[in-house]
């Protein structure tokens, strides 16, 4: 268990976002846990995450596109929480409290995909609107998480008939 560090403090409709995903999960079935939530890009949707995932208490894997990505969340996950986060690797399969790693990685590393499905009971999939490969998607597929965020700025009408939109 962690907590949030001194000074953290969501805005007004951070708090909205973050009390709209809790409610849904709490009346969520196995079949409907999908979340994707939406705003402008540097409306701080990764810092709100911070607090909901500490909140769930759950091990938690974000998923982005690209390395520089998964270096920034991990910044800011830092920075926000008290939490164990680490960037996986091919050399460091060790999960923390909340891990972070692209696609690429765990679709080319089976040992590492398998450590993380059957270990991680929360995926965030950052800029969500960048995962329609094959790939990508069979990474999804291999996932045995609980809780689905996906995270994006400009949504696909696909992601949103398959999700719960929270804006």
């Amino acid at each position: 268990s962690y907590s949030l560090t001194d000074g953290f403090k969501l805005r007004d409709y951070q708090e909205v976002a973050e009390a709209s995903i809790l409610g849904f999960l709490r009346t969520a079935t196995v079949a409907n846990s999908n979340i994707l939530l939406t705003a402008k890009t540097g409306s701080g949707k990764s810092y709100m995450l911070s607090s909901v995932l500490q909140k769930l208490g759950l091990k938690a894997l974000f998923l982005s596109h690209l390395s520089m990505l998964s270096t920034q969340l991990h910044k800011e996950l830092s920075a926000n929480t008290t939490a164990d986060v680490r960037i996986l690797s091919s050399a460091n399969m060790g999960l923390g409290d909340i891990n972070i790693c692209t696609f690429q990685l765990l679709h080319s590393n089976k040992e590492l995909l398998d450590v993380v499905a059957n270990n991680c009971s929360v995926l965030v999939v950052d800029e969500t609107e960048n995962i329609a490969s094959t790939s990508r998607l069979a990474v999804l597929y291999a996932l045995k998480t609980k809780v689905n965020i996906f995270v994006s700025a400009t949504p696909t009408r696909e992601l949103v008939q398959r999700t719960g939109l929270i804006e």
